[in-house]
């Protein structure tokens, strides 16, 4: 057994293992039987990492694992380290002016906050909220209304109860390229193709998403007029701008969408593409197709020109590639991060912090209220001061000022009002609170209307301020507000986070439900670390659920509970590890019937 002397951090450098370090921090945390606990933990590292460099993600592993051995040492550790929980005054030499908590801090502190040329921090949470609120009432100088609507933005946003998106944070009053979400045409000509990957980097550079749609590419053999050459069809094109991405940004930050009518489907759903979502857009001509056996039309976008082909052999192929990560869309406009649009829109973001909406076991409808009208108002504001690098995308977001006004700590939420997440009665609930959303925020739009006007591309009706006001996707502020993302269960249960001094880290909500049922033990659930949760009451087992847990079925019907009432769309990732092409095809079928608008699986 060799003598453990060097240890690689997670940056990469290699620096000498300093035992005296753990060992006080287990002492301290350990008093008594601390030198005997700490001793067994450094003689285990050195028999797993025996004639190796181990990692600091190696180190706590071990760490955990010895002292999960031992009830009282591993209780005592825990204790120790919340006892040193004190209110956070700074945080890695930032002045936390808000006293939020350190995971909140670290998320603002990775791309947020401004830094000066040298790289380092120069605005405090507070100093940041306080630049978008200012940034984002520039429009109700007009009316009158700015230091209110200032004073507004910032209160919900300090107060963690709405933030807009991430883009918004870290852009509004300074190149303020504020919207999240944008739709590219594809169109088949040289020129449109180059002008949107033209476009598409200006947009990724500004730090957006884009989506878009290749039906429109011709197939690809077909003849080029006046070339010898014949055409390479959209998945060649779509690489380009895939390639492209990648240079730019390095991110999956894109969104593609084929017709299952268009020849190239079959390839299409064979895709290698890095920075994009794939979606398959599957019409219901098709999928009637699909279930009465029959076939169905093929249509080439350039020629008109449609065959027939088997609905259900090619039905059999999407279900392979679905399994596996190919989205399903059902209908032909580009989806963005989810959400439907119409070729050069831009939806600006952002979630209603729903873990901060209960008050006494019950929702807090009047608190609810008051934030989603905020909410509107701010995301309005935005469609207005949002820098617009391309003039198309100006005049078509102008033309219809859509919001994607969303929600986080949907789990969270039920767990405070002790409700099972994976029961009916969740379903139920989420249904009730996406029709209180989307009445409250038709109210402000009508009311934003009256005194600033319709959007210009409405036709009939009541002149409302915006023509789509909800969207259920994940924003990026999940990090912020320490809560489950969108409408999504909870990511994990148990999880081991520090370097120096790793700890056994108990999901806030589990830890919790856990003390108010008597039931908090540190040796059970240092079982559950990248393990499903046993050992304890199902009451608490049925209250905190986690994504790769929870059944398909229920998945689906949550996600259509929001979809009734939600006009934007609705993105959830289903899980669907283990299950057979015929639970897909029943997934996909009832997808349609609820009139999802994609439905995205994960293995």
């Amino acid at each position: 057994m060799g003598r453990l002397v060097l240890v690689k951090k997670r940056d990469g450098e290699i620096v000498p293992f300093e035992a005296e370090k753990l060992v006080l921090s287990i002492e301290h945390a350990v008093d008594g039987s601390g030198k005997k606990v700490a001793q067994q933990v450094t003689t285990a590292l050195e028999r797993a990492c025996s004639g190796l460099v181990p990692t600091t993600a190696q180190i706590r592993d071990v760490v955990i694992k010895v002292l999960a051995k031992n009830k009282k040492a591993l209780e005592a550790y825990d204790q120790h380290k919340r006892d040193q929980k004190v209110e956070f005054k700074t945080y890695a030499g930032i002045r936390n002016d808000l006293n939020l908590d350190g995971n909140a801090m670290e998320a603002l502190a990775k791309g947020l906050l401004q830094r000066n040329d040298q790289g380092r921090v120069t605005e405090t949470p507070g100093r940041l909220f306080k630049r978008v609120a200012k940034a984002l009432s520039a429009p109700d100088k007009e009316f009158g209304s700015a230091r209110k609507a200032e004073e507004d933005f910032y209160s919900v946003m300090s107060k963690l109860e709405f933030l807009p998106s991430t883009q918004i944070l870290a852009t509004a009053g300074l190149s303020n390229h504020a919207c999240q979400v944008y739709a590219l045409p594809v169109d088949d000509d040289l020129g449109g193709i180059m002008r949107t990957a033209r476009d598409l980097v200006s947009l990724h550079t500004a730090g957006a998403s884009t989506g878009m749609n290749f039906t429109m590419i011709r197939p690809s053999g077909d003849p080029i007029k006046g070339s010898l050459r014949s055409a390479t069809g959209p998945l060649s094109w779509a690489t380009i701008y895939d390639t492209t991405t990648n240079v730019v940004t390095g991110e999956k930050r894109n969104t593609a969408t084929l017709s299952i009518h268009h020849p190239d489907s079959r390839t299409y759903c064979e895709n290698q593409l890095q920075t994009f979502q794939s979606y398959i857009s599957l019409s219901p001509a098709f999928l009637e197709a699909v279930q009465k056996g029959e076939e169905f039309e093929v249509t080439n976008p350039k020629t008109k020109k449609t065959t027939k082909a088997s609905a259900e052999e090619l039905f059999t192929h999407v279900l392979e590639h679905a399994a596996n990560g190919l989205g399903i869309a059902f209908n032909d406009q580009p989806v963005a991060l989810g959400q439907p649009l119409e070729a050069y829109q831009a939806l600006p973001t952002g979630s209603i912090n729903l873990s901060l909406m209960v008050k006494e076991g019950k929702p807090d409808w009047n608190k609810l209220k008051r934030t989603v009208r905020v909410a509107v108002r701010m995301l309005d504001n935005v469609i207005d001061i949002n820098a617009y690098e391309i003039p198309e995308t100006e005049h078509v977001t102008k033309g219809h000022r859509r919001l994607g006004i969303g929600v986080t700590g949907f789990a969270d939420m039920l767990a405070r009002l002790d409700i099972p997440y994976s029961s009916p009665k969740a379903i139920n609930f989420g249904e009730q609170l996406a029709k209180f959303l989307r009445e409250e925020a038709e109210k402000m739009s009508l009311e934003i209307a009256k005194q600033r006007g319709g959007y210009p591309s409405q036709k009939e009706g009541k002149a409302k301020r915006n023509d789509t006001l909800l969207a259920i996707l994940p924003t990026g502020v999940e990090g912020i507000t320490g809560t489950a993302p969108s409408i999504e269960a909870f990511k994990y249960a148990v999880r081991v986070v520090g370097e120096e001094h790793p700890l056994l880290e108990v999901h806030p909500v589990l830890d919790q439900l856990l003390r108010d049922n008597n039931a908090f033990d540190l040796t059970v659930l240092a079982k559950a670390l990248n393990k499903p949760l046993t050992g304890i009451p199902k009451k608490v087992q049925s209250m905190f659920v986690t994504n790769d847990i929870l059944g398909a079925d229920h998945s689906l019907k949550l996600q259509a509970a929001f979809q009734k009432h939600v006009d934007g769309g609705v993105l959830k990732t289903i899980n669907v590890e283990g299950a057979k092409p015929a639970d897909l095809k029943k997934l996909i079928t009832a997808a349609a019937k609820a009139e999802l608008s994609t439905l995205t699986f994960q293995a």
